[in-house]
């Protein structure tokens, strides 16, 4: 059973995004141009208990106007008006977000036996400590002695 309309990924022209229902007009508004139906002024959709249950009517208009612009020409009207949205990323676009550089979820280490290797970092960051300390994993035996 669905609780919020829309709650999913909607292909665009070159990629996908994915859409979390903040206020279902304000959505409508982004998403409407002159060419489309007026889904904001449709009675159906006024309401997030409505949108569920025209969920059926709703999201076949919604997929053909979402096609209709690049996932970065989505994102930019979307955060204009405020409605929570973001690109379905593979793992280069992830590492690409800006916050991944503003977080430093990027770290480089110096493997012994690879040379250099870029990872995710630590996600956990605590205020007033500037450096999560982290090395490569072990090779293998390598702590052996020690434990």
């Amino acid at each position: 059973m669905d609780y919020t309309v829309p709650w999913q990924a909607f292909a665009a022209q070159d990629g996908l995004r994915r859409h979390r229902d903040a206020a279902g007009s304000v959505l409508a508004e982004a998403v409407c141009s002159t060419r489309t139906a007026r889904l904001a002024d449709d009675p159906r959709f006024a309401t997030n208990a409505l949108r569920v249950e025209n969920r059926a009517a709703l999201i076949p208009q919604l997929d053909c106007i979402f096609r209709t612009r690049t996932v970065a020409e989505w994102l930019k009207r979307l955060r204009a008006a405020e409605v929570p949205a973001a690109p379905v990323n593979n793992l280069d676009g992830a590492f690409a977000e800006p916050p991944v550089a503003e977080r430093e979820m990027i770290v480089e280490y110096d493997h012994p036996d690879v040379g250099k290797v870029r990872m995710p970092g630590n996600p956990i960051k605590i205020s007033g400590i500037s450096k999560t300390i982290s090395r490569p994993a072990p090779r293998l035996g390598e702590h052996t002695d020690t434990v």
